[in-house]
Formats: C-alpha cells, sequence, structure tokens
C-alpha cells in the first residue's frame, strides 16, 4: 500500500499536473494569438498543382514528369486563412528552380502574410530535353466563391523577378467559403 501512495505522489500526480498546464498553455496561447497564425492547416485544404494545359487541361497534379518544348503550364496555389485574425499584406509568390542539366524543375509557392507563418509547398516538373520554364507577368485570382456566381475570376498584375512571380492579394479574412481562393500561375516551356 505504502508503494501505491508512494507512487501515486511521486510519478502520477506530478505527471498529471504537467499535462493540465501544458494543455492549459496551449489553448491559451492559441486562443490569445501568440502561436503563429497559420494558412492551409484544414483537412480539406490542397495544396500547390501544376497542369500541362497543352497535354491535358483537365489533369491537376502534384507532379508534371513530362513536359515538352512549346507547352503551356499552370500552377494552382490554393489559400485558406486557418487563423482567427485577418491575414493583412498576403502575398503569394511562386519560385522555380531548375537542376544543373535542366530538365527536372521544383515549383515551389509561398504564403505569406503580416504576422502569420510563411506556408509553402513544392512540386517537380520533369522536362523531356533540357529546356527552361519562363513565367508570364499574368495570372488569375479566383475568390469569393458562392453557390450561386461560383467563383469571382479576376487577372491579377504579377511582378516576375529572378523566376519568382508574386502577387498581393490584400487582406484575407479567416475561414473557408468565401474567403478562401486560389491564384493561377501561367509558364511557358522553352
Amino acid at each position: 500500500m505504502e508503494l501505491k501512495n508512494g507512487l501515486l505522489k511521486t510519478v502520477i500526480l506530478p505527471l498529471a499536473i504537467v499535462v493540465i498546464v501544458v494543455i492549459v498553455f496551449v489553448y491559451a496561447t492559441y486562443s490569445l494569438g501568440v502561436m503563429p497564425a497559420t494558412f492551409n492547416n484544414g483537412p480539406s485544404d490542397y495544396p500547390l498543382r501544376a497542369a500541362d494545359f497543352t497535354q491535358d487541361e483537365s489533369v491537376w497534379s502534384k507532379n508534371l514528369p513530362y513536359v515538352n518544348s512549346g507547352d503551356e503550364l499552370r500552377f494552382k496555389v490554393y489559400y485558406h486563412n486557418s487563423a482567427n485574425k485577418v491575414a493583412e499584406n498576403t502575398v503569394i509568390a511562386l519560385k522555380l528552380s531548375c537542376s544543373e542539366n535542366s530538365q527536372i524543375f521544383k515549383a515551389t509557392s509561398i504564403i505569406s502574410a503580416k504576422e502569420f507563418r510563411d506556408y509553402s509547398e513544392s512540386i517537380c516538373i520533369g522536362l523531356k530535353y533540357p529546356k527552361s520554364i519562363v513565367l508570364r507577368k499574368e495570372a488569375v485570382w479566383y475568390h469569393e466563391y458562392s453557390e450561386a456566381s461560383q467563383w469571382e475570376k479576376e487577372k491579377i498584375p504579377v511582378s516576375v523577378t529572378d523566376n519568382i512571380a508574386t502577387v498581393n492579394l490584400g487582406s484575407i479574412d479567416p475561414g473557408y467559403t468565401p474567403n478562401d481562393g486560389f491564384v493561377v500561375f501561367f509558364a511557358d516551356v522553352n
């Protein structure tokens, strides 16, 4: 009986107190906005996708293994403000980098906002022959979804520097529909 009481006092009770303190701390920091706010942490959020519109415009994929010279590529970057506050100065960037032989490219999307942790996602693109991929200075923003009118769709200005395309979406309210959306970037294989 003494061993049981001793175990209870020295191990179980302190462990239970630590667990309770951690739970209270995590809840308090999250509800007070101390933990970094994030994008795309919901189970129905989908990441960066790409399509080779020359070969098959209906297939959006996590990678494009066989891209040809002259093909038009599109990159869809989805966003959902998962925090409980407005994401101010929201920027989405798409960066292209290539291997030494210029046959394997990596496309990385980065979603950032003031006081938010960056969210990034990458996919691979394989070219049949060494070539280059050039980002266009155009994008289409799909936002404010409603069942009656579907997506609001608008062309938005894109800044392209050193194979990085960037768009500024301004403030994004928290939650899903009608606040989530996506940006489609365009590129050409030369």
